[in-house]
Protein backbone atom coordinates (compact mmCIF):
# COMPACT_ATOMS: atom_id res chain seq x y z
CA UNK A 1 0.00 0.00 0.00
CA UNK A 2 1.19 3.48 -1.04
CA UNK A 3 1.25 6.94 0.61
CA UNK A 4 0.69 9.96 -1.77
CA UNK A 5 2.86 12.52 -0.33
CA UNK A 6 1.50 15.31 -2.44
CA UNK A 7 -2.47 15.79 -3.49
CA UNK A 8 -4.88 18.86 -3.77
CA UNK A 9 -8.41 16.84 -3.27
CA UNK A 10 -9.55 19.17 -0.82
CA UNK A 11 -12.75 21.19 -2.44
CA UNK A 12 -12.30 24.73 -3.00
CA UNK A 13 -9.00 25.15 -1.49
CA UNK A 14 -7.29 26.27 -3.90
CA UNK A 15 -6.36 25.13 -8.19
CA UNK A 16 -7.21 21.64 -6.91
CA UNK A 17 -10.79 19.79 -6.59
CA UNK A 18 -13.64 22.15 -7.51
CA UNK A 19 -15.95 20.49 -5.16
CA UNK A 20 -16.77 17.69 -2.71
CA UNK A 21 -18.13 14.82 -5.48
CA UNK A 22 -14.52 15.76 -7.70
CA UNK A 23 -13.18 14.85 -4.23
CA UNK A 24 -14.37 11.82 -3.53
CA UNK A 25 -13.70 10.82 -7.21
CA UNK A 26 -10.09 11.61 -6.41
CA UNK A 27 -9.85 10.04 -3.30
CA UNK A 28 -11.72 6.54 -4.56
CA UNK A 29 -9.67 6.81 -7.98
CA UNK A 30 -6.30 6.63 -5.47
CA UNK A 31 -7.41 3.50 -3.23
CA UNK A 32 -8.24 1.38 -6.13
CA UNK A 33 -4.30 2.41 -7.05
CA UNK A 34 -3.27 1.21 -3.71
CA UNK A 35 -2.92 4.53 -2.20
CA UNK A 36 -4.05 3.52 1.63
CA UNK A 37 -2.45 7.38 3.45
CA UNK A 38 -3.20 10.57 1.27
CA UNK A 39 -1.66 13.79 2.60
CA UNK A 40 -3.80 17.11 1.46
CA UNK A 41 -1.24 19.94 0.71
CA UNK A 42 -3.29 22.78 -0.35
CA UNK A 43 -0.66 25.95 -1.81
CA UNK A 44 0.22 28.44 0.90
CA UNK A 45 1.29 31.34 -0.10
CA UNK A 46 2.79 33.87 2.68
CA UNK A 47 2.25 37.09 0.73
CA UNK A 48 -1.19 36.02 0.41
CA UNK A 49 -2.73 34.56 3.30
CA UNK A 50 -1.62 34.26 6.72
CA UNK A 51 -1.18 31.00 8.57
CA UNK A 52 -4.23 31.31 10.89
CA UNK A 53 -6.40 31.82 7.83
CA UNK A 54 -5.45 28.75 5.58
CA UNK A 55 -5.83 27.01 9.02
CA UNK A 56 -9.14 28.33 9.31
CA UNK A 57 -9.60 27.05 5.14
CA UNK A 58 -8.64 24.31 5.22
CA UNK A 59 -10.34 22.67 8.23
CA UNK A 60 -14.17 23.95 7.00
CA UNK A 61 -12.85 22.17 3.30
CA UNK A 62 -11.73 18.62 5.32
CA UNK A 63 -15.13 19.07 7.64
CA UNK A 64 -16.94 19.33 4.61
CA UNK A 65 -15.18 16.58 3.15
CA UNK A 66 -15.15 14.16 5.95
CA UNK A 67 -19.18 14.99 6.36
CA UNK A 68 -19.63 13.93 2.88
CA UNK A 69 -18.16 10.50 4.03
CA UNK A 70 -17.69 9.71 7.17
CA UNK A 71 -15.86 6.69 6.37
CA UNK A 72 -12.64 8.78 5.01
CA UNK A 73 -10.67 8.21 7.73
CA UNK A 74 -6.98 8.25 6.53
CA UNK A 75 -6.40 11.72 4.83
CA UNK A 76 -3.72 13.61 6.92
CA UNK A 77 -3.52 17.82 6.48
CA UNK A 78 -0.51 19.36 5.33
CA UNK A 79 0.34 21.77 2.86
CA UNK A 80 2.09 22.93 -0.29
CA UNK A 81 4.21 25.85 1.27
CA UNK A 82 5.71 28.36 -1.21
CA UNK A 83 9.50 29.17 -0.54
CA UNK A 84 9.36 33.32 -0.56
CA UNK A 85 11.89 35.47 0.95
CA UNK A 86 11.39 35.39 5.06
CA UNK A 87 9.42 32.59 5.02
CA UNK A 88 10.93 31.39 7.69
CA UNK A 89 9.68 34.40 10.05
CA UNK A 90 6.67 33.28 8.84
CA UNK A 91 4.42 33.43 12.03
CA UNK A 92 2.70 30.12 12.88
CA UNK A 93 4.61 28.32 10.25
CA UNK A 94 5.13 25.33 12.28
CA UNK A 95 1.55 24.63 11.90
CA UNK A 96 1.97 23.88 8.51
CA UNK A 97 3.62 20.45 9.29
CA UNK A 98 1.95 17.31 7.75
CA UNK A 99 -0.22 16.54 10.63
CA UNK A 100 2.06 16.39 13.49
CA UNK A 101 4.71 14.32 11.77
CA UNK A 102 6.96 18.03 11.47
CA UNK A 103 7.77 17.17 7.94
CA UNK A 104 6.84 20.33 6.03
CA UNK A 105 6.60 20.30 2.26
CA UNK A 106 8.06 23.06 0.45
CA UNK A 107 8.02 24.11 -3.18
CA UNK A 108 10.96 25.88 -4.63
CA UNK A 109 10.06 29.03 -6.81
CA UNK A 110 10.50 28.60 -10.65
CA UNK A 111 12.94 31.01 -11.76
CA UNK A 112 17.12 30.38 -11.31
CA UNK A 113 18.03 29.02 -7.93
CA UNK A 114 19.58 31.24 -5.30
CA UNK A 115 21.53 31.45 -2.39
CA UNK A 116 18.58 32.59 -0.20
CA UNK A 117 16.43 29.55 -1.13
CA UNK A 118 19.20 27.76 0.66
CA UNK A 119 18.68 29.87 3.53
CA UNK A 120 15.24 29.48 4.06
CA UNK A 121 15.30 25.87 3.53
CA UNK A 122 18.04 25.91 6.97
CA UNK A 123 16.46 28.61 8.99
CA UNK A 124 13.23 26.20 8.54
CA UNK A 125 15.01 23.11 9.25
CA UNK A 126 17.09 24.27 12.35
CA UNK A 127 15.68 27.51 13.36
CA UNK A 128 12.22 26.06 13.63
CA UNK A 129 13.34 22.74 13.99
CA UNK A 130 11.15 21.44 10.93
CA UNK A 131 11.61 18.65 8.36
CA UNK A 132 11.36 19.93 4.85
CA UNK A 133 10.23 17.92 2.13
CA UNK A 134 11.11 19.73 -1.31
CA UNK A 135 8.31 18.99 -3.74
CA UNK A 136 8.59 17.78 -6.72
CA UNK A 137 12.46 17.91 -7.48
CA UNK A 138 11.53 16.36 -11.20
CA UNK A 139 10.67 19.81 -12.59
CA UNK A 140 13.74 21.34 -11.53
CA UNK A 141 16.03 19.48 -13.48
CA UNK A 142 15.02 21.63 -17.13
CA UNK A 143 15.32 24.32 -14.93
CA UNK A 144 18.15 24.40 -12.89
CA UNK A 145 21.90 24.16 -13.74
CA UNK A 146 23.08 20.75 -12.88
CA UNK A 147 25.62 22.68 -9.94
CA UNK A 148 22.25 23.96 -8.44
CA UNK A 149 20.21 20.47 -8.67
CA UNK A 150 23.57 18.83 -6.35
CA UNK A 151 23.07 21.89 -4.07
CA UNK A 152 19.60 21.30 -3.76
CA UNK A 153 20.69 17.47 -3.34
CA UNK A 154 23.37 18.69 -0.77
CA UNK A 155 21.18 19.27 1.72
CA UNK A 156 21.24 16.95 5.05
CA UNK A 157 18.00 15.69 6.61
CA UNK A 158 15.91 16.79 3.58
CA UNK A 159 13.07 14.31 1.81
CA UNK A 160 12.91 15.01 -1.71
CA UNK A 161 9.15 13.91 -3.51
CA UNK A 162 8.75 13.29 -6.68
CA UNK A 163 5.73 13.32 -8.74
CA UNK A 164 4.31 10.49 -10.67
CA UNK A 165 4.67 12.13 -14.07
CA UNK A 166 8.51 11.56 -13.48
CA UNK A 167 7.70 8.13 -15.31
CA UNK A 168 6.59 10.19 -18.40
CA UNK A 169 10.48 11.19 -19.39
CA UNK A 170 13.04 8.73 -19.55
CA UNK A 171 15.48 11.82 -18.57
CA UNK A 172 13.76 12.31 -15.49
CA UNK A 173 13.03 8.32 -14.46
CA UNK A 174 16.95 8.00 -14.98
CA UNK A 175 17.49 11.02 -12.59
CA UNK A 176 15.00 9.41 -10.15
CA UNK A 177 16.69 5.92 -10.64
CA UNK A 178 20.09 7.50 -9.80
CA UNK A 179 19.25 9.07 -6.67
CA UNK A 180 17.69 5.90 -5.46
CA UNK A 181 20.76 4.09 -6.06
CA UNK A 182 22.62 6.41 -4.34
CA UNK A 183 20.33 6.22 -1.49
CA UNK A 184 18.84 9.47 -1.19
CA UNK A 185 15.55 9.53 0.80
CA UNK A 186 12.91 10.12 -2.00
CA UNK A 187 9.21 10.33 -1.39
CA UNK A 188 6.06 10.10 -4.25
CA UNK A 189 3.36 12.18 -4.59
CA UNK A 190 0.35 12.02 -7.71
CA UNK A 191 0.01 15.96 -7.29
CA UNK A 192 -3.31 15.30 -8.67
CA UNK A 193 -5.76 18.04 -8.45
CA UNK A 194 -8.92 16.67 -10.77
CA UNK A 195 -10.14 13.65 -12.84
CA UNK A 196 -9.05 14.72 -15.91
CA UNK A 197 -5.39 16.42 -16.87
CA UNK A 198 -3.76 16.46 -13.45
CA UNK A 199 -5.68 12.90 -12.16
CA UNK A 200 -4.41 10.38 -9.79
CA UNK A 201 -1.69 8.30 -10.93
CA UNK A 202 0.10 6.13 -8.72
CA UNK A 203 -0.94 3.28 -11.19
CA UNK A 204 1.95 4.28 -13.48
CA UNK A 205 4.15 4.76 -10.47
CA UNK A 206 3.39 0.76 -9.60
CA UNK A 207 3.75 -0.28 -13.36
CA UNK A 208 7.25 1.58 -13.76
CA UNK A 209 8.78 0.82 -10.34
CA UNK A 210 8.35 -2.38 -10.43
CA UNK A 211 9.55 -2.80 -13.84
CA UNK A 212 12.84 -0.84 -13.23
CA UNK A 213 13.36 -2.11 -10.02
CA UNK A 214 12.43 -5.99 -9.44
CA UNK A 215 11.80 -8.38 -6.50
CA UNK A 216 13.41 -7.17 -3.13
CA UNK A 217 14.23 -3.88 -4.43
CA UNK A 218 10.75 -2.97 -5.22
CA UNK A 219 9.85 -3.86 -1.90
CA UNK A 220 12.46 -1.88 -0.19
CA UNK A 221 11.59 1.23 -1.93
CA UNK A 222 8.03 1.02 -0.45
CA UNK A 223 8.98 0.37 3.02
CA UNK A 224 11.56 3.40 2.77
CA UNK A 225 9.72 5.97 1.81
CA UNK A 226 6.51 5.17 3.51
CA UNK A 227 8.20 5.07 6.74
CA UNK A 228 8.34 8.40 7.67
CA UNK A 229 4.51 8.25 7.74
CA UNK A 230 3.62 5.22 9.94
Amino acid sequence: MYIDYHSHILPRMDDGAEDTAQSLEMIKSLKAQGVDRIISTSHFYAHRESVDSFLSRRGRRLEELLGANPAITDIIPGAEVAIERDLSEKKGLEKLTVGDSGFILLELPYRPYSGWMTEEILEIQFGLGLKPIIAHLNRYVSTYSSSQINDILSLSGVLFQFNNEVFHSRRDTAFLLKLIKNDYPVVFGSDTHNMDKRAPNFDIFEKVMKKKLRGDKFDALIKDYCKYMR
